[in-house]
């Protein structure tokens, strides 16, 4: 038996109590972790009594499915979640909404901005972008649980931030996506005799890299009385933007067996090659049954001709290598790179979506569309209607809606009731008519859409004919068939907006960021927008100290994109971009005037060893594929 049959056999069958699982992509960490879960279901152990706990929907989706298809009894009552969701499964609890005095109903990424605007007009705050900053400091501070330390915040300015930002969220019903954890973490630390801490016999996490202290701290608490196994690579470290760091893995603790996966069966043997140069600590083995695979460098001029270029080669391999679109990943820095790859594919009748963050609801027509379908759920759901309210206003009607929320808090009323009794001349509150007529035409809105059918509703609130409504629209009619209310429609849509559940059976070239990759593979890869302004990314306002720490992290990033492919590997580059895109986005370019900002290739790629190709121009491989 070799050395690494024998760590597997460990991983399958010890009975340790704290085992860690170090392994690089394509070692097989998460497949172990199945057959783990799969051991224990066959000796009897209580499926309910098994917590698999997955970093996405997408990992959890296929463990379950994994877990289902060997069909042993019981598999399907293992819970397989996020532990987002398992924070969600609690907090939903009507005697834990009544002890928390929460409710559990998160703010997405565009509802933040009216939070951010609404709070009191504080010289110390500062602007809109300074007042982003705090709140992110609020954030890494209850990840890292420095909220929980004596004397916290430590000064007037942040005590007064925190105050002014826990009373809008608590008047308007909603919690920040950050504080899930820490809410549910006070709520089990505080009750050690409730029943969610000793759910779990047996609690397994995967990508344990990616769990920040406060998400770690909430795992110990539920296993404390469990077996615990943990999966992970430090070198897959990506998610520094949610208090995560490679060192929290590094750390093990006196009291865990370590275990070390090196045989990559995944990746073709040219990459493995490549990933061993990058990152000479963590060497890893191919088999010999593994491609060789190719390589490829591009470089273009502009970014329009690298979208371009890239959709006339896909088209090529699609039809003359027979590579099918859903084995076909296009990885982008930004959004701007991935949608115009987007679009380029879909002029060569090349079938693509994109997934970024939050990004059917990336456009203002979608925000006003989402609220409403909210507010059609829910008229009473506050942040809904305050966003419906500030809507195609620069100040979103901020000192109008301070006047509203004004007189909710004397005469304890929503915001529902207060606007209605205004319509209604019951009471007057002066300044505020732009927002009633706004309120007015709300009501408007959602009357038309009561009593529609599924296909009306989608087609009056999502018409077809406008494109900053597809990706909202594509998902309502991808679920309609499944639910049976407007409410369950609504839910469910939420879920697959903040907690995407990447496809990985699919008919159509899936366009990403490289963050949202994790997790994935594909036959075909293209790491496009390989720039040193956008791989890596480096704040130019922050220390030097942040900016290694932010490299290191870019590098990591890096490698999670190179080790995605099964056999073909295009990495991209171009070498000019709009100026007024490039500031936008607060990137760095060599050189810059009004109109064209000039780049380079990634400094990354100097890194990669002798089996990356020198680059090329991109119209000179075309012109080699005869296209």
């Amino acid at each position: 038996m070799n050395n690494e049959q024998a760590v597997i056999n460990k991983i399958i069958n010890s009975d340790f109590p704290n085992i860690r699982v170090l392994g690089g992509p394509g070692t097989g960490k998460t497949f172990q972790m199945m057959r783990r879960i799969t051991r224990l279901l066959k000796e009897g152990v209580e499926p309910k009594k098994i917590f698999a706990v997955t970093f996405t929907r997408t990992a959890a989706s296929d463990l379950i499915r994994q877990l289902r298809n060997l069909k042993i009894n019981g598999c399907e009552k293992v819970r397989a979640s996020t532990l987002h969701s398992f924070c969600f499964f609690i907090l939903n609890k009507q005697e834990i909404l009544n002890l928390t005095e929460r409710v559990p109903r998160p703010l997405l990424q565009f509802e933040e901005r009216f939070l951010l605007y609404d709070l009191p007009n504080r010289p110390e705050f500062g602007g809109f972008n300074k007042r982003k900053e705090r709140l992110k400091a609020f954030e890494a501070a209850w990840a890292r649980l420095i909220s929980e330390q004596p004397g916290w915040p430590k000064n007037i300015v942040d005590q007064n931030f925190q105050n002014d930002l826990l009373k809008w969220v608590k008047f308007h019903k909603a919690m920040l996506i950050s504080e899930l954890v820490p809410i549910t973490l006070n709520y089990l630390k505080n009750n050690p005799e409730c029943e969610e801490r000793h759910l779990f016999e047996h609690v397994l996490v995967d990508e344990f890299q990616d769990l920040n202290s406060a998400d770690q701290h909430l795992i110990e608490l539920i296993s404390e009385n469990a077996n615990f196994f943990a999966a992970g690579d430090d070198n897959q470290s990506i998610y520094s933007f949610r208090y995560v760091h490679p060192e929290d893995f590094r750390e093990i603790p006196a009291n865990t067996e370590l275990l070390t996966l090196q045989e990559c069966e995944r990746l073709p043997r040219i990459v493995v090659e490549i990933a061993n140069a990058f990152f000479p600590d963590r060497t890893l083995v191919p088999l010999s049954q593994n491609p060789e695979g190719e390589v490829y460098n591009l470089q273009w001029p502009s970014i329009e001709e690298e979208s371009n270029g890239l959709a006339k080669i896909i088209d090529y391999y699609t039809k003359n290598k027979e590579i099918e679109a859903g084995q076909i990943l296009v990885l982008a820095p930004n959004r701007l790179v991935g949608y115009t790859i987007r679009d380029a594919l879909k002029n060569f009748s090349i079938p693509a979506r994109s997934y970024f963050q939050e990004d059917a609801l990336y456009s203002n027509d979608a925000q006003k569309a989402w609220s409403l379908l909210s507010l059609l759920v829910n008229p009473q759901d506050r942040v809904s209607l305050r966003c419906w309210l500030g809507f195609d206003s620069q100040s979103l009607r901020k000192n109008n809606y301070k006047e509203i929320w004004s007189y909710c808090d004397e005469n304890d009323l929503s915001p529902w009731k207060t606007l209605e009794k205004l319509e209604n001349n019951k009471i007057k509150i002066s300044g505020v008519k732009d927002i009633l007529n706004q309120f007015q035409l709300f009501k408007k809105e959602l009357e038309n859409l009561k009593d529609l059918s599924f296909s009306d509703l989608i087609d009056m609130l999502l018409p077809e004919k406008n494109k900053n409504l597809e990706q909202l629209r594509t998902l309502a009619l991808e679920i309609s068939s499944t639910v049976k209310s407007i409410k369950e429609l609504k839910e469910e849509m939420q879920v697959r907006i903040t907690q995407p559940e990447l496809p990985t059976d699919c008919d159509f070239i899936r366009v990403m960021s490289l963050y949202k990759a994790k997790g994935l593979t594909a036959d075909f890869v293209v790491i496009a927008g390989c720039v040193d302004a956008f791989i890596p990314r480096i704040s130019i306002n922050i220390s030097a100290d942040k900016q290694k720490e932010q490299f290191e992290e870019q590098k990591r990033l890096f490698y999670v994109a190179l080790t995605r492919t099964r056999n073909y590997l295009f990495i991209s580059s171009f070498l000019k971009f709009p100026s007024g895109e490039a500031s936008k986005m607060g990137a760095k370019f060599r050189y810059q005037n009004k109109a064209i900002g000039l780049t380079f290739a990634s400094r990354f790629l100097q890194q990669l060893g002798g089996k990356v190709p020198s680059a090329v121009s991109g119209q000179e491989f075309i012109n080699k594929l005869n296209i």
